[in-house]
């Protein structure tokens, strides 16, 4: 392991000397409320006042492609709601997941990696990956930059168009800047010199706090978890307890396959499949039967595809369903066929 005690870390304040960020403390509930005991009278309305005591906060989380979003999210909601893979462009449109504790909602905003107009036409990318990001800011409470800082090429930089973004935020919106995957960098003080970079007139110079962590690893996600908590504000909540996520159920499936093939299958084969469904039914039981349909443009795709996948075919669809299941709160059974490719017509 490395030298930065990353799990209770984050950095408070910036020096007027050098201007490094030197200061490390551990996470302190800087923004609890003050609770104080008052009497209620029997005349009081109690439903009414269980609805006073809600709170929530609205957190959107941008990042270049890959930098670990929707994997810290997941962290930070306990369930795999976001569909994650080690591959870039798994999040084609933004999603939300819900964690509820206690009287108080946190609800994270999963977007597209931030990307340039070019960047869309050069990949043939949604329009999404221009809109959602913009669109989430809007309602955020607070927006969490996830920046990789084991990006040599891109680590002391923000990317222009996440600082585009920024500059858009409302007045009363914090941004928070979450240094990812620290747990690559062995030197305490080279850290240091990042944030430093990163927050000052290169950078964001207005991020009201600062956190490291390693979102694949878990570390330092309950420190921000508590952050988070700690900075809910009084508000009725968007959703109900139960809720996990803003995603139909159908979405969810396509949305876990997708993953699935962006970490089995190499170069850029799953961006040019097709996948949708062909038979979604919920039964008397609550659970649910599905077919996904993984089709493939050409029949090279095709012998690739079926050369990968065959084998771990049937153990690709018990995962998914352990997944789904666990994120639907109902039993999920999943079949995944390879089709091929539509034959020509004769003439």
């Amino acid at each position: 392991m490395f030298g930065l005690r990353i799990v209770p870390t984050r950095i408070l304040s910036r020096t007027n000397t050098n201007g490094s960020l030197a200061n490390l403390a551990r996470l302190g509930s800087t923004g609890l409320l003050e609770k104080y005991d008052i009497p209620i009278a029997a005349e009081h309305d109690f439903p009414q006042l269980r609805r006073e005591e809600r709170k929530s906060l609205r957190i959107a989380i941008l990042g270049a492609p890959n930098a670990g979003k929707s994997t810290l999210i997941n962290q930070l909601v306990e369930h795999q709601v976001c569909a994650s893979s080690m591959r870039k462009h798994t999040t084609r449109s933004a999603c939300r997941a819900i964690h509820h504790f206690e009287n108080i909602e946190l609800v994270f905003v999963d977007t597209p990696g931030v990307v340039s107009s070019r960047d869309v036409v050069r990949h043939s990318l949604e329009k999404s990956f221009r809109l959602d990001p913009g669109q989430a800011l809007g309602t955020a409470d607070v927006v969490g930059v996830l920046h990789d800082i084991s990006q040599v090429t891109t680590r002391d930089q923000i990317n222009p168009e996440i600082i585009s973004l920024l500059k858009t935020l409302d007045s009363n919106a914090r941004s928070l800047l979450l240094l990812n995957k620290v747990d690559k960098i062995k030197s305490k003080t080279r850290l240091l010199q990042f944030v430093d970079e990163l927050t000052g007139t290169n950078g964001w110079p207005h991020f009201v706090d600062v956190f490291m962590l390693s979102a694949l690893l878990g570390d330092g996600v309950q420190d921000l978890r508590h952050y988070l908590l700690d900075s809910a504000k009084p508000r009725e909540w968007d959703y109900e307890r139960d809720t996990l996520t803003d995603q139909k159920p159908e979405e969810m499936v396509l949305r876990i396959v997708r993953a699935g093939m962006l970490n089995t299958l190499p170069a850029e084969i799953p961006h040019n499949l097709d996948i949708k469904m062909e038979y979604y039914n919920v039964c008397d039981d609550r659970s649910i039967v599905t077919y996904v349909l993984i089709g493939c443009p050409n029949e090279r795709l095709f012998k690739i595809t079926l050369r990968k996948l065959k084998p771990r075919l049937r153990d690709m669809a018990a995962e998914m369903e352990a997944t789904l299941a666990k994120n639907l709160q109902k039993s999920v059974r999943l079949r995944l066929v390879i089709h091929p490719p539509p034959q020509k017509a004769i003439t």
